[in-house]
């Protein structure tokens, strides 16, 4: 695909048209003709720059939502899960008896020749649908193995004999170890091509999990670490570009970190996005709390977010952070906030392919686990707070960190990119000088990616931070008295005559989970948002994870339940939390790490509430005229008409 950014584009420079009259890559400056031959040259940097701002658009330039690529039998079957949800939503369908309903999708799935799911499967469909039409029935075939379990007999009768001995019987050992000690029995085996046998970690688990549960000592193999095994991951890319394959990959910090009132806390997560090419961290976020689909999001806003002077003063740098640009492909690691549907259809809406590293291999990211080494090494070790947790024979390592525990999630935050804009990156670097022919440092190689090409230009930011609306996204079906969502219903005179005048029976809703006194309609016609008040007035506006609280603490059943009752139950709910705090006396580190993922998840509602805010369409305010505003006049002077 064309990159955009070439002599003759056309472009908007704060709503006036542009001509790139030339780029010279050299100097690194792009000269801009306008009307009346008049020339304006920018620098690679500003000009990156302010397209991620918004000031620069590339006139009929989008940036696409990444597609996924399937095969035939796949799409066979997206096909046959589509005419599934067209049969179970026909009006047909729904007026038949159980009966009828089984002979249909009987039928269906013989003129397919395939098997019948289950009523639950169906209803994922029906979900998966409506999120994201059919590329969200598209299966993943690729990712469960092929025609390799059959030509595996002999490796695998070894396979089972030796687990039967030693990890039935060992507690010691995960299944990493075994996958080491059955492929070291398995040197001697060679397949039809002369080529070695091995098995992976993930046939291995697999048939784990296919053994009897009391055989394998305590159950060891949990369904999550299945699901984390069974992912499919990339061995092995070719990259000629900087910024064609980016290294995502977080950690917890080792450190104990204090805030203004003197509180400390230990949960501390570092995300880091490492370009592949050069080895270059493009994008750092530090927060407080665990790892999850926000943070995730907020990496990317990182680096989408505009590298100018006041991102320099924030973080007292003075070296140049590269300017935003387009992805290519993104390697995560295999942690399950990262396979969540919302990260994938959040990565994807940016245009960005995604891929996993395997599991047990951090070989397969090593710049990022560079990085973090190296932070390891010369920044927390050396920050008061340190906690040594790698080093063996610290006794007193929890109370000499807490007791010297000083800087803050932001210090830490300033203190980390202070580092790595102005040390590690100038840093030589064995291996890219063996690539470039003489000594190279991180930064150097960057340079150098950027005079051969340009890259692709990136998204807007305000399009980055409206992402964070995907995660709380539903279609629901439109009823009389409007929406039923979470127990409640939403209705307003807007949202009624959009659905009189488009006669719409689904419609998706946008909603922000710190506040249960409001959802907001999708217009499907402009994607303008309505806004649909809770019809039960006096509601405590409060979350729906609280509102679900209140209902368990109410005792009886729901459906009586009024605004009152609410009110009520929420009033003995704050007088038992302040008694509580009470008791406890001095707060408990763990007390304080729940804390900051309580602050966290707030900053998370007060993001969403102001996107949602931004997304409402704008209506004009009467104003009404006083007296001073009328015009000042003075009434013409009477003629005598009389003729005396």
């Amino acid at each position: 695909m064309r990159n955009p950014i070439h002599e003759g584009a056309v472009v908007q420079v704060s709503g006036d048209p542009f001509l790139i009259k030339s780029m010279r890559v050299d100097l690194r400056d792009i000269v801009l003709q306008g009307k009346g031959g008049v020339e304006r040259t920018l620098d690679f940097q500003d000009f990156y720059n302010q397209m991620s701002s918004g000031s620069i658009r590339i006139s009929g330039h989008s940036v696409e939502r990444a597609k996924k690529n399937w095969t035939p039998s796949e799409y066979a079957e997206a096909l046959y899960r589509k005419a599934l949800v067209s049969l179970v939503e026909s009006d047909q369908y729904l007026r038949s008896d159980e009966d009828q309903k089984q002979q249909s999708v009987t039928r269906l799935g013989e003129q397919h020749g395939k098997s019948v799911p289950s009523a639950k499967s169906i209803k994922a469909y029906q979900r998966q649908y409506a999120k994201s039409g059919l590329e969200g029935l598209i299966p993943h075939f690729s990712g469960r193995g092929g025609r390799g379990w059959s030509d595996k007999s002999r490796p695998k009768a070894l396979a089972e004999k030796i687990l039967l001995e030693t990890f039935a019987k060992d507690d010691k050992l995960n299944v990493a170890a075994m996958t080491v000690i059955i492929n070291d029995a398995l040197k001697d085996e060679h397949d039809a091509q002369g080529r070695p046998l091995t098995l992976s970690a993930k046939t291995i688990s697999r048939m784990i999990q296919d053994m009897p549960r009391d055989v394998v000592l305590s159950g060891r193999m949990d369904p999550r670490t299945y699901r984390l095994l069974s992912r499919q991951a990339v061995n092995a890319f070719h990259v000629e570009y900087a910024f064609e394959l980016m290294q995502v990959d977080a950690k917890t910090i080792d450190l104990y970190a204090s805030d203004q009132f003197g509180r400390h806390y230990t949960q501390i997560t570092l995300y880091a996005m490492v370009c592949t090419r050069t080895g270059f961290p493009v994008a750092i976020y530090v927060t407080g709390g665990a790892p999850s689909e926000y943070t995730l999001l907020k990496l990317f806003e990182f680096f989408f977010s505009p590298k100018d002077a006041a991102f320099k003063e924030r973080f007292d740098l003075t070296t140049d952070w590269p300017a935003p640009c387009g992805l290519g492909k993104v390697l995560l690691d295999n942690a399950s906030e990262n396979a969540a549907g919302v990260s994938l259809e959040i990565v994807r809406d940016l245009g960005i392919d995604i891929h996993y590293a395997r599991a047990y291999r951090g070989d397969d990211k090593p710049h990022v686990e560079s990085l973090f080494k190296a932070l390891d090494e010369y920044v927390f070790k050396r920050l008061p707070g340190a906690k040594y947790s790698s080093q063996a024979g610290v006794s007193d390592r929890h109370e000499r960190a807490s007791r010297e525990a000083c800087y803050s999630v932001e210090d830490i935050y300033r203190a980390l990119m202070k580092f790595i804009g102005d040390v590690y990156i100038h840093q030589p670097r064995e291996k890219l000088g063996f690539r470039y022919q003489r000594p190279m440092s991180i930064k150097q190689a960057m340079d150098e990616e950027l005079r051969r090409f340009m890259p692709p230009p990136p998204p807007s930011l305000e399009r980055v931070e409206r992402l964070i609306l995907q995660k709380n996204r539903d279609v629901r079906r439109v009823q009389h008295y409007g929406i039923d969502f979470e127990n409640f219903q939403y209705h307003s005179y807007a949202f009624a005559a959009l659905a009189k005048q488009y006669a719409l029976t689904e419609v998706t809703i946008l909603f922000n989970p710190g506040d249960c006194t409001a959802i907001y309609a999708v217009n499907p016609r402009t994607d303008e948002l309505i806004k649909l008040d809770c019809k039960m007035l006096g509601v405590p506006a409060v979350s729906f994870e609280v509102i679900k609280l209140l209902r368990k603490t109410y005792g009886r059943p729901i459906d009586g339940m009024q605004a009152h009752d609410y009110q009520r139950v929420y009033a003995q709910l704050l007088q038992k939390w302040s008694a509580d705090s009470r008791k406890k006396g001095k707060a408990k580190v763990k007390d304080n790490n729940k804390a900051a993922r309580d602050h966290e998840r707030e900053k998370h509602y007060a993001q969403v509430e102001e996107q949602l805010q931004k997304a409402l369409p704008v209506v004009a305010v009467p104003t009404m005229l006083t007296s001073t505003d009328d015009d000042y006049f003075e009434p013409a002077p009477r003629e005598d008409l009389s003729h005396e």
